[in-house]
Parts: structure tokens; C-alpha cells; sequence
């Protein structure tokens, strides 16, 4: 009986580990995807400030920036979610609904 108690102790404790670890590494993941997130926002923002001119938005000027940084963007990967941000941002800076 204490062979079989000990046992699944040990299978618990086992479970654990391999729960802490799959943690840790979503944890690190999760934390990756916010820095490509942060990241596109910046490039979006940089984008709008060197389009503004006085005339306001040169949206030509913009949507080129904008093009130029997606194609630095891996297609793969945690950097890929930055395609996502940038199109839903530009979208936001053009007035472009939906």
C-alpha cells in the first residue's frame, strides 16, 4: 500500500513539473507576442508622424511606410502577430472602418 501511495506521489509530483513548465513557457511566449505588439504599435506611430505634414496626413506617404515595415515582418513565428497590428492600426489612422 505505501508502494502504491509513494508511487502516485511521484506521478503527481511529475504532473507538476511538467505543469510549471508549460507555464514558464507560455508565460515567456505571451510576453514575446506583447513586445511585437508594442513593437508594430511604435512603427505605426512613427509612420503617422513622418506623414504629417502641413497639410495634415499624407496618406500615400503613410500607407508606403506602412507597406515597407510589413514586408520586414516575418511570415512565421511570434514577430508574424506584428501583420495583424499593423493593419488594424494603419486601418485606425486612415479612418477606415470594419
Amino acid at each position: 500500500m505505501i508502494d502504491s501511495v509513494e508511487e502516485r506521489l511521484k506521478q503527481v509530483e511529475s504532473a507538476l513539473q511538467a505543469m510549471r513548465s508549460e507555464l514558464f513557457h507560455r508565460e515567456r511566449i505571451d510576453a514575446a507576442l506583447a513586445e511585437h505588439r508594442e513593437a508594430a504599435v511604435r512603427t505605426v506611430l512613427d509612420a503617422m508622424i513622418a506623414s504629417l505634414g502641413w497639410r495634415g496626413l499624407d496618406r500615400k506617404k503613410f500607407k508606403a511606410l506602412i507597406a515597407g515595415a510589413a514586408q520586414k515582418v516575418p511570415d512565421h513565428g511570434p514577430a508574424s502577430v506584428r501583420h495583424e497590428v499593423l493593419y488594424a492600426e494603419s486601418r485606425k489612422v486612415l479612418g477606415i472602418q470594419g
